[in-house]
């Protein structure tokens, strides 16, 4: 039996279901398990199964920076369009364009990471990424993921105790 969790579909809807599932910080695969282990603002640490279908999430160490760089692009596209709006359209002072030119896309940037990284799991999910670490990544910390015998999934690795 396959470690791969059953994409979404390649359809556009299938994309789009993917994509709203993960915005809304939800899993991709069973649709019902939280990505994040608190709500916002108190946690920005993400599971790494999902509570409900054990599915992990992020299978290779580098796969948080997928997130991170469509909240940098997104935040820089919105301080951009700020920038020429308040140049262009208003007489607001150059001190209050500075002030609101930093805090606003600072907010905003703090808000969409959560929901950046749910985008970049469903993308990992609708690519058929979240399966089995990359054989060329290096180890995992918690080493690599067992498949359960009765799903098929992956489950977190067994944690021995301390000697």
């Amino acid at each position: 039996m396959s470690s791969r969790p059953a994409r979404g579909g390649t359809t556009p809807a299938a994309w789009l279901v993917a994509l709203l599932y993960g915005f809304r910080l939800r899993c991709p695969v069973c649709h019902r398990g939280a990505l994040f282990e608190e709500p916002w603002p108190w946690s920005y640490r993400m599971n790494e199964f999902c509570p409900v279908c054990r599915v992990r999430f992020m299978p290779d160490k580098g796969e948080i920076t997928g997130g991170m760089a469509i909240t940098m692009v997104v935040t820089s596209l919105l301080g951009v369009a700020g920038a020429l709006y308040l140049a262009l359209f208003t007489s607001l002072s150059p001190l209050l364009m500075a002030v609101g030119l930093i805090i606003v896309p600072a907010v905003f940037g703090l808000w969409l990471y959560r929901h950046a990284q749910g985008l970049w799991v469903a993308v990992l999910y609708l690519t058929g990424s979240m399966e089995e670490p990359h054989p060329l990544a290096p180890g995992n910390r918690n080493g690599p993921a067992r498949i359960g015998p009765q799903t098929g999934r992956a489950e977190p690795p067994k944690q021995e105790g301390r000697r």
